[in-house]
């Protein structure tokens, strides 16, 4: 593959699967605050407070998935011979690297997150999370890495 893009429709499903519990755990603790107030221990003031708090982390979390998107949403990474070239539609920003200037590779997922972490030198440092094909990505950089440095230990 020449060309990695961000996965965005499993950000967008993500959101989507998740505004479905958030409306329905909504109305279910309306319904108890109203109709049941007994099951909150008599106590209309702690359910009140603890739906807020239920409620509020997962605002968080869809606030979370939805700045993800907006973000991550349009990148793309294509790749040359040479180097590759990184282009973050969303806020303009790109940047071109190098196979020599990869100094080390790392995958990791994190609540289903995947995310590379490249370090390049001069210790600048980059996480390309979201994108399509994550492992492929990572086997590409690490082939490139493998490379360069191959490259520079031939020519010492």
């Amino acid at each position: 593959m020449n060309k990695f893009i961000a996965d965005s429709d499993a950000l967008k499903r993500r959101i989507r699967y998740l505004k479905r519990p958030v409306y329905l755990l909504l109305a279910l603790w309306l319904f108890l605050i109203y109709y049941k107030p007994e099951l909150i221990n008599n106590s209309t003031i702690l359910g009140l407070i603890s739906g807020v708090a239920v409620f509020m982390f997962f605002d968080a979390l869809l606030r979370h998935y939805q700045h993800a998107l907006d973000l991550h949403g349009t990148e793309q990474l294509i790749f040359s011979q040479s180097g590759f070239e990184f282009i973050q539609k969303s806020t303009g920003y790109s940047f071109v690297k190098k196979n020599e200037d990869i100094v080390s590779v790392d995958y990791r997922r994190f609540l289903g997150a995947p995310r590379i972490r490249v370090n390049f030198k001069n210790n600048e440092l980059y996480d390309f999370k979201w994108f399509l094909h994550s492992e492929l990505l990572y086997k590409e950089l690490q082939k490139r890495q493998g490379d360069s440095a191959h490259r520079s230990a031939s020519v010492r």
